[in-house]
């Protein structure tokens, strides 16, 4: 900026960086002597000098008011609810928020008592701890009863239910929720499916979105971002509700005017229903009548593939040195690591953290690229990066310290451009224990 021949220069480091309460009452004093003042030798605890001092404070409280607001008018800059707020105002984006986890548990009665609870009366536990070291629980969403039954001829019911946390924090794989906290003699538990919410976007995944949502808008950013935000935005077409996909390869377009787009689940798959909302959303957003989306379904020709899934299902021995004494209680898992951990209690920490990756962003479509010299044209899923895994899930484990992983079967896997591994199939994890 230039004004009376001066040029004057700020960048966005000094718009976004606060201005202390130090740096304010040393210019402060500085402007009074050139006043003829002497505030240097104002007695510290003084009117004068206290003044100043709260007076600089003040003053400071402002900058950092004035150097967040200028933060959240930027998509690069902006965070937390500054970041809800330019997403909906400036980008017109409804920012995907977290939602609780739901689906189903079916109890089997081999007794004789009869249960009856009302919506939100019975509690039941996930066996195993979530990423936080949480045992999650889950509430019924309906009424249900649930008649006596006997050993030869059990009383099943379905009764659906959510989890009581937000976010995926409360996902729990089949199997997982068998624990009853509402007692019931004679009554045992299971989810035969998974139960599955979703987390709010972080900042880093909303400033993507907004950014998408420009492409869309036909500028230099698209088309491939465009397709992204049709994805990332898309409902599902019979319930309405955001599709369940986290993950999505765009091949490059040929001069055909063909392009061919693979979307995943947290789990793998993706449902019909799903692939449907998400072509209507291509075709309502970003793709031009010039382009031609594969492979498409009935109906719905912008529609994109659920990736294959490809079970990876090795046999891994971990030998772990465990401490022969108890030791203070872990954060991980309060209950359990009272005293020395058991050989399954580790298999079942290390094959959590491996399936919760598995299930995550970080496991793409197509897998990883090697970046090995002798496996470069590779891609797919290394041991390595499965051992790193399992050692830092169990190097967690207060006083536990993993000496070798060894792969027995299937120790890299490659993938196809439109494959997605997943953690399933018949998994082996064998824990040594040495003390």
């Amino acid at each position: 900026m230039v004004d009376g021949g001066c040029k004057l220069t700020l960048n966005i480091q000094q718009l976004l960086e606060p201005i202390s309460a130090a740096d304010i009452r040393s210019t402060s004093i500085t402007v009074l002597q050139s006043l003829g003042l002497q505030p240097q030798n104002w007695a510290q605890g003084g009117i004068a000098s206290s003044v100043l001092t709260v007076a600089s404070s003040i003053m400071a409280d402002l900058s950092l008011q004035l150097s967040n607001a200028i933060a959240q008018q930027w998509n690069p800059t902006a965070s937390g609810g500054g970041l809800q707020l330019l997403s909906q105002y400036f980008y017109g984006i409804t920012p995907p928020q977290a939602t609780f986890a739901n689906g189903t548990v079916t109890l089997r009665n081999i007794g004789g008592g009869v249960y009856t609870f009302a919506a939100g009366q019975a509690t039941f536990g996930n066996s195993v701890a979530n990423a936080q070291g949480q045992y999650a629980q889950y509430v019924n969403t309906a009424s249900f009863s649930l008649v006596a039954g006997t050993p030869s001829v059990p009383t099943v019911i379905t009764v659906p239910v959510e989890c009581t946390t937000i976010g995926s924090l409360g996902n729990a794989n089949p199997g997982f929720v068998s624990l009853l906290i509402t007692q019931m003699l004679g009554v045992s538990c299971t989810n035969l499916n998974p139960i599955v919410g979703s987390d709010g976007l972080t900042d880093a995944q909303l400033r993507a979105l907004n950014a998408n949502s420009v492409a869309v808008r036909g500028t230099a950013y698209g088309p491939r971002q465009a397709y992204q935000y049709a994805i990332q935005t898309a409902l599902n077409s019979v319930t309405g509700s955001p599709v369940n996909v986290n993950r999505w390869s765009i091949t490059p377009s040929s001069h055909y005017g063909t392009v061919t787009i693979y979307v995943a689940s947290p789990a793998g798959p993706v449902i019909t229903t799903d692939l449907q909302g998400i072509s209507t959303n291509i075709d309502l957003l970003c793709r031009p009548d010039c382009v031609t989306v594969l492979p498409g379904l009935p109906g719905y020709p912008s529609a994109p593939a659920s990736a294959s899934t490809v079970n990876y299902t090795p046999n891994i021995t971990v030998y772990v040195l465990v401490p022969s004494a108890p030791v203070p209680t872990s954060p991980i898992n309060p209950q359990f690591f009272l005293g020395p951990p058991s050989a399954a209690a580790l298999a079942n920490i290390a094959a959590t953290a491996v399936e919760n990756w598995f299930e995550s962003t970080s496991n793409t479509i197509g897998g990883l690229t090697a970046s090995d010299d002798l496996l470069v044209n590779f891609t797919g899923i290394f041991q390595s990066g499965i051992t790193g895994l399992i050692g830092a899930a169990i190097n967690a484990v207060p006083g536990c310290t993993v000496l070798s992983t060894r792969f027995a079967t299937e120790g890299d896997l490659p993938l196809s451009p439109g494959e997605v591994a997943v953690w399933g199939g018949t998994i082996t994890v064998i824990i040594q224990v040495a003390n």
